[in-house]
């Protein structure tokens, strides 16, 4: 899964070397067959995929482990509800950017970086 890797705490990456990863690990999933990809958003029925609950799930769980690897101890309250707006944040530019054909610029991931870095730096501190 994209955020495997990038949900651990690592003392010495920083925020965005750590969001990085987490960009190129969610394009490179988006990557693998951009035709199909697009054909499964758009044209699949949001009910018929089976197996999305559980992996929903986990998926937010990794984006919460995101942000709770986060050095600065952030309110833990409301870490599920920012693991949500994180990762629809993500996948929602992800996803416009893979049905413009957008997906590998630079610019594109240079300015989602900045975006996820901006959120993550001003999420409230206990």
């Amino acid at each position: 899964m994209a955020l495997g890797a990038s949900d651990r705490r690592d003392e010495t990456t920083t925020l965005e070397n750590r969001v990085a990863r987490l960009i190129d690990g969610v394009i490179a999933a988006h990557s693998v067959n951009q035709k199909l990809h697009r054909v499964l958003l758009d044209e699949v029925p949001f009910a018929a995929r089976s197996d999305h609950d559980r992996f929903e799930i986990e998926y937010l769980r990794r984006y919460q482990a995101f942000i709770a690897a986060s050095p600065d101890k952030h309110d833990s309250a409301r870490a599920e509800v920012a693991g949500r707006v994180l990762a629809a944040a993500v996948e929602g530019v992800v996803h416009t950017a893979a049905r413009r054909g957008e997906l590998e610029t630079p610019a594109l991931k240079a300015e989602l970086n900045s975006l996820v870095c901006a959120y993550l730096r001003r999420r409230p501190r206990r």
